[in-house]
């Protein structure tokens, strides 16, 4: 099988989608199959890359540069067409038995010039419309229109597939449900340490909950908490509110790591937590820092939520809070504060049978084509 995937970023983006698609094509890049990842001029070279992604030299993975108008020029513009148009092409030349989509304007140039022959998935990880929010109908529209032209479409959670088969969307191309992975190994145990170390991985916007998580921290003592991720300016925001709850000596905030220098950072952690909100998509999305906590097998704080109890079964070791509740949140970090529930937990967490490797994965894609 040969599959390219047009992905309109100069890579390496620094955030879980890109990280998500280069780990994509890297492990379905096996075997007797072909991939041929493109992306825009000024990325990394394929060795930095691999590198950057944490994963293996891979001669079945292909990466090609095109040309791409993304703030980097002088009147600080972006363009998607430049790359479409030579996407477009190559599609055109090589004509591969696959073309991989996720991102919606990619979605909409491509499914509208299929190239005979050629199958097309598209890869649905966030919507125009979730329940309980304002329908922009014309948004919406297209979205459902780019779908209907896609051959295959797979979603990341049970919560996403619903949507898509309910009005407003009610798309009739076959959806199937493929659980996100990742490629993260089990933790050494962690030194003792005066304070609990917990840590947090991943992006600071607003829906994630780093704001409730550090108020929920200046409801606890003995804690220690480091922020991995986000932007400069999210982080001067934190950092100043921190300052106000009088945690500047118990917060650390690492900013965007290597997935390679992950393991080392976080080494010490006594759990991780994953705040984020049951605002907006947050209640139906996949959340992949919740997969790479479980991997790394520690202790996990996780909101009490449907999208995280379709992954993560009564017995899966999390400790859950009610969601956007900083005093719930306070009262879970304290009880992780136990060494006998830290130890419980992580026992139960390393018996999930790495549920979300790229292995299993990369198996349901295909069982899908």
């Amino acid at each position: 099988m040969r599959i390219i995937y047009p992905y309109n970023e100069i890579l390496p983006k620094k955030c879980a989608h890109d990280t998500y698609i280069y780990h994509t094509c890297a492990h379905l890049a096996q075997g007797d199959t072909e991939v041929e990842l493109l992306c825009g001029k000024g990325s990394l070279s394929p060795q930095e890359l691999a590198s950057h992604y944490n994963c293996a030299p891979n001669h079945n993975l292909k990466v090609t540069a095109l040309a791409i108008v993304r703030k980097n020029n002088p009147l600080n513009v972006s363009w998607n067409l430049p790359f479409f148009y030579l996407s477009q092409k190559v599609i055109e030349k090589k004509r591969p038995d696959l073309v991989m989509l996720s991102v919606k304007k990619a979605g909409g140039y491509h499914l509208k010039r299929k190239v005979a022959g050629v199958k097309y998935l598209y890869e649905v990880h966030e919507l125009a419309y979730y329940p309980g929010m304002p329908l922009r109908e014309k948004e919406v529209a297209l979205e459902r229109q780019m779908l209907e032209q896609a051959d295959y479409v797979s979603v990341t959670t049970e919560a996403l597939a619903t949507i898509l088969k309910a009005p407003p969307y009610k798309i009739t191309t076959p959806i199937r449900v493929i659980p996100l992975a990742v490629s993260t190994k089990p933790l050494a145990a962690p030194t003792p340490n005066s304070m609990l170390q917990l840590f947090y991985i991943g992006a600071l916007y607003a829906g994630q909950g780093v704001d409730l998580l550090l108020h929920a921290l200046a409801k606890t003592e003995g804690v220690h908490l480091s922020i991995v991720g986000g932007k400069e300016s999210e982080i001067s925001e934190l950092k100043e509110l921190a300052k106000r709850l009088g945690l500047s000596t118990r917060t650390s905030f690492l900013g965007f790591q290597k997935p390679a220098h992950l393991p080392a950072i976080i080494r010490q952690a006594d759990g991780f937590v994953a705040p984020f909100t049951a605002e907006g998509k947050m209640s139906f999305v996949a959340h992949t820092k919740l997969f790479e906590y479980a991997h790394w097998q520690r202790p996990i704080l996780a909101p009490d939520l449907n999208i995280v109890r379709e992954h993560f079964g009564p017995h899966s070791g999390l400790l859950f809070f009610a969601a956007g509740n900083p005093k719930s949140l306070a009262d879970a970090i304290n009880q992780l504060q136990d060494p006998l529930l830290r130890k419980r937990s992580q026992t139960e967490i390393s018996r999930l049978d790495q549920p979300f490797s790229w292995q299993k994965r990369v198996a349901k894609i295909k069982s899908f084509l």
